[in-house]
């Protein structure tokens, strides 16, 4: 019997060298949000990170994910949220909102109706929800 068949590797395999980088990063961006939302700099979080034994690399890494994370509770807009709220890229929006390309008076209104609602839907944009 050969030692492929015996079940008793004669090489070590590949897989015994796999290290699992991803569940530190993980519970390390989650405590960056954490300490974000408390009030510190990204700035201070990412020192804090470097000091800890992560390189300066990975910590501006893991800070920007959670400074784009925490975006919201810190009252900050990007352009996405704005252009979504005015339906840009949206391809049904000219559909949906034109009043006066649709065939009946009843869908004229229904297109009149989600027109102000979406012009009213972009008044929040921006707001800080607490």
């Amino acid at each position: 019997m050969t030692p492929a068949n015996s079940g008793e590797p004669d090489e070590p395999s590949p897989f015994d060298h796999i290290v699992d980088d991803e569940t530190p990063r993980i519970e390390s961006t989650d405590w960056a949000c954490d300490q974000i939302e408390g009030g510190r700099t990204p700035e201070d979080v990412a020192a804090e990170l470097v000091a800890n034994g992560w390189s300066p690399a990975d910590a501006e890494e893991i800070c920007e994910t959670a400074r784009l994370r925490t975006r919201h509770t810190r009252g900050a807009t990007s352009r996405e949220d704005v252009a979504r709220a005015y339906g840009v890229g949206d391809p049904n929006v000219m559909r949906n909102v034109t009043p006066f390309a649709k065939p009946s008076p009843f869908a004229a209104f229904e297109s009149f109706i989600r027109a102000f609602l979406r012009f009213r839907s972009t008044k929040d944009v921006g707001r800080r929800k607490r």
